[in-house]
């Protein structure tokens, strides 16, 4: 099942307790600045933290995660703006990300899926159909509205960033899940 229908694009107000790192509250301190440059478009911190906020907000409304454990949400990237948005959207859920690059064989992506128990496979539409094709395995597929440039930004209530948790909760949670190669035999998490 497709779990498209539940990222709608209203706004939620997001709970005191919503988990944020001790990186994230350090971007509006560079908001004017551009953060990244791709094919596409260049992006200030502004925009690429706005865009995680909003992608946050419903990923946490939608499919509210377990805090007492270690979340693993699975992304498919691109090299652009997205990878970036993904990435800290999966953070300051307080989540363990796990990219992957939608190029790799069919075969590595089913194991990096089951092996990390992820729980959301979060992809643009433009690897939508190869997410519900993992969905067997356990996590859900859920479609990200993909960037393509920053025209018609506006994003002017900050207090909407506003997150209530302290740094030591931060230090205690992994961040990011990578697979080795695997060159002597299946790949292996760092």
């Amino acid at each position: 099942m497709l779990a498209v229908d539940k990222l709608d694009t209203f706004s939620y107000s997001m709970p005191t307790e919503f988990p944020s790192t001790h990186l994230i509250y350090k971007i509006p301190e560079y908001f004017h600045r551009t953060a990244l440059v791709d094919s596409s478009d260049s992006y200030s911190y502004e925009f690429i933290y706005a865009k995680s906020v909003s992608l946050a907000r419903r990923l946490y409304k939608a499919y509210p995660l377990k805090m007492d454990r270690t979340n693993i949400i699975a992304f498919f990237y691109d090299n652009n703006v997205n990878y970036v948005v993904m990435l800290l959207a999966i953070w300051m859920l307080g989540a363990v990300a796990l990219p992957l690059n939608h190029a790799y064989p069919k075969e590595d992506l089913q194991y990096f899926l089951t092996d990390s128990m992820a729980s959301i496979l979060l992809t643009t539409q433009d690897h939508k159909e190869k997410a519900i094709s993992f969905s067997h395995l356990g996590p859900i597929p859920v479609v990200y509205q993909s960037i393509t440039c920053n025209k018609d930004f506006v994003f002017d209530r900050y207090s909407d960033l506003e997150f209530a948790i302290g740094e030591d909760w931060f230090l205690q949670k992994p961040a990011l899940m990578i697979y080795t190669s695997g060159t002597t035999g299946k790949p292996k998490v760092s």
